[in-house]
């Protein structure tokens, strides 16, 4: 009896035993080789993580644009990829590199940032945006929108230039709403707006937030969830740091809805505690609810100085207060965290 007893509670050990998450050893995929995995978005769907990334060339510079220049340096070569990468814990080692889902030329010429993906369930098509700069020129910097009808790609290009409320656009993601409703947060001229996008998530629709605070002298790298208890819509963005090495502060805003007036929040990165800049929030599913995890490229960590292996930053969002008054706390850098994620959602 002892025996079965001691067999009964190591088995429930495992299957309660969650997924460690490293922020000092670097996600690895199936082969062991370093993710070269950058800002993006993590999709979970068919019972795994889709994670649509950036993925840099094996080359290095110093950090931060006005270090690096434009003109030929490893950021802004016109060769990024969008490197799929898969897993069903998220774990490191459990990735699968299913390989470059947006082969260059199949999208116009240009230094390509941001790419992310959502599922529109209309049309049955996968639907990638991305920033680029034509000429490596930040003045005409736009959005191209591609599709697929398989969630590996390959994507072709349908709108090469899509014609936002304001330019010139940089950073984004795109975020689908429960009523299927496609929407993109971006940003032009470092200000940060949400818009409304046509039902196939082509194009815009038009209507959009005001800018959510004019007084910020320039945001980047938004990304837009919706707080599963409080049921408020939040964005989140990094202060423009480009390629920074030390981090960007983290601001946020929330609203009750998803076009109306963002609330200013402050800081949860005030003293760049997290030395990481915002790419994306990984709504996750666990035993004890909804979480969410904060992702961030550390620029320039890599030991061997290469971009493709510069580590990501991730976290759990950690929260205090009730109903509108619910927000996320400062952050403290973890070495690690486990997260115990529901069998499926």
């Amino acid at each position: 009896m002892k025996m079965m007893s001691t067999l009964l509670l190591s088995l429930a050990a495992l299957m309660t035993s969650g997924t460690v998450i490293s922020n000092v050893d670097p996600r690895k995929d199936t082969t062991g080789s370093i993710l070269n995995a950058h800002d993006g978005n993590i999709l979970h769907m068919y019972g795994e993580y889709y994670w649509y990334s950036i993925g840099y060339g094996d080359c290095t510079e110093n950090p931060g644009c006005s270090k690096a220049g434009v003109n030929n340096s490893c950021g802004f070569m016109f060769n990024h990829s969008v490197t799929l990468y898969t897993s069903k814990d998220l774990s490191s080692g459990s990735w699968v590199n299913r390989g470059n889902v947006l082969p260059v030329q199949n999208r116009p010429m240009g230094t390509m940032f941001a790419a992310s993906v959502a599922y529109n369930n209309a049309t049955g098509q996968y639907v990638l945006w991305a920033n680029y700069l034509p000429q490596q020129n930040f003045k005409i910097a736009r959005y191209f929108v591609a599709t697929s009808k398989s969630r590996f790609g390959p994507f072709d290009v349908v709108n090469p230039h899509v014609n936002l409320t304001r330019s010139p656009q940089g950073d984004s993601k795109i975020f689908v709403d429960d009523d299927g409703q496609g929407y993109i947060i971006y940003t032009a001229n470092g200000k940060v707006t949400v818009e409304k996008l046509t039902p196939d998530y082509l194009y815009s629709e038009g209507s959009s937030t005001a800018i959510f605070n004019p007084s910020t002298p320039c945001e980047e790298s938004p990304s837009l969830f919706i707080d599963r208890v409080s049921g408020r819509y939040f964005g989140l963005t990094s202060i423009c740091c480009c390629f920074c090495s030390e981090g960007g502060n983290i601001e946020v805003y929330s609203s009750d809805s998803i076009l109306g007036n963002y609330t200013h929040h402050g800081s949860i990165n005030p003293s760049l505690e997290i030395p990481a800049q915002q790419t994306y929030i990984l709504p996750v599913n666990t035993t004890s609810g909804w979480q969410y995890i904060w992702i961030g490229d550390r620029w320039g960590s890599a030991p061997d100085k290469l971009k493709s292996h510069d580590f990501t930053y991730w976290g759990l969002l950690n929260w205090t207060g009730a109903g509108s008054g619910r927000l996320p706390q400062t952050m403290e850098f973890v070495d690690q965290f486990d997260v115990n994620l529901a069998d499926s959602f």
